[in-house]
């Protein structure tokens, strides 16, 4: 069984059911689950003007209360409604945390803008991940995050809503994986850039997301 969690609003809803049809098509027992604008409530701290970009809602936050709504799954895979699945994602899946709370891929190249505002070597983003749900609630990451993510809010600009948050609060329980799994469609990657034949989700990351609707799966 292999658990997929969306996050999103409605804005995203067609886009949505193709990226599930395509993470199915190649993993026959993905199993779905969706968290909508009605748990933000639980987000109190993280407002709208936090979005550093316009395309950007406050929905983006509610990917951060994934092990705190499914505290019953071992781990879970978190994708964007516009990622489409090229393949078999059994490995990803099966990847060892190693006392990490999450899996994650850097981004093309403007990331590293970003991780060196945060002072960090890198800077993941936050269209998939896998989420260690018994370690992080056993370490209590809502709290750890609560206290903690204020931090960046002068450190980074614009400010990228939960990605800014998972990268200061998290830079050290964060395991890199391989930009195969969550590479960006038309996006400078420079010498990480990954062959198309070898990417399995491929992230149309951005304001326009009109390809994702007729790119092959």
């Amino acid at each position: 069984m292999i658990n997929i969690i969306y996050a999103h609003d409605h804005n995203l809803d067609h886009l949505l059911q193709r990226s599930k049809e395509s993470f199915l098509y190649h993993n026959p027992s993905a199993r779905f689950y969706d968290i909508t604008e009605d748990k933000d409530n639980l987000l109190s701290d993280f407002k709208q003007e936090l979005c550093g970009f316009t395309h950007v809602s406050k929905a983006c936050f509610l990917r951060l209360l994934i092990p705190k709504l499914f505290p019953n799954l071992d781990r879970a895979l978190y994708v964007d409604c516009d990622t489409l699945c090229l393949g078999d994602i059994s490995e990803l899946y099966n990847t060892d945390f190693d006392d990490n709370y999450l899996l994650a891929c850097r981004g093309h190249l403007y990331s590293d803008k970003q991780a060196e505002q945060l002072g960090f070597p890198y800077y993941v983003i936050s269209g998939m991940m896998m989420f260690n749900i018994p370690l992080m609630n056993k370490q209590d990451y809502f709290q750890q995050m609560l206290d903690n993510w204020r931090g960046a809010i002068e450190k980074q600009e614009p400010f990228s809503a939960d990605e800014t948050v998972i990268n200061w609060c998290f830079h050290n329980k964060i395991k890199v994986v391989n930009e195969k799994w969550n590479y960006c469609y038309n996006r400078n990657y420079g010498n990480r850039s990954v062959k198309d034949q070898d990417v399995k989700i491929l992230h149309f990351a951005g304001y326009d997301k009109s390809k994702m609707l007729t790119y092959p799966y």
